[in-house]
């Protein structure tokens, strides 16, 4: 086969192979993608959004960890609605994630 036939016959699957994805465009629910991309672009900056706020700070005179005021004020929070919930939490004594203490008793997963 010469190089020209083949040349054009991977040319014409790349045009079928174009058209096909525009044809795939057409047929599919712009609408509910596009509220998808979205969604999906929100959860990820909440995401990010909440690393930022959750991080621990670290005092460069002492190499003390603690955790930055407003992320513990958050946790608190959050940590008192799931307890308004009144739900009887069950938990695995051999669990992976053993269950710690920190300074003020909160426990947390390892």
């Amino acid at each position: 086969m010469s190089k020209a036939l083949k040349h054009q016959r991977q040319h014409q699957r790349q045009q079928n192979g174009v058209a096909a994805d525009a044809e795939f465009l057409d047929t599919m629910d712009q609408t509910a993608t596009v509220l998808e991309l979205h969604r999906s672009n929100l959860l990820r900056l909440q995401t990010d959004e909440l690393l930022k706020a959750i991080s621990l700070d670290v005092s460069p005179s002492s190499a003390h960890v603690h955790w930055a005021t407003y992320a513990h004020e958050y946790i608190q929070k959050i940590q008192g609605k799931i307890e308004s919930l009144q739900v009887d939490w069950k938990y695995d004594k051999d669990s992976p994630f053993p269950i710690l203490s920190d300074r003020k008793n909160i426990s947390v997963h390892s």
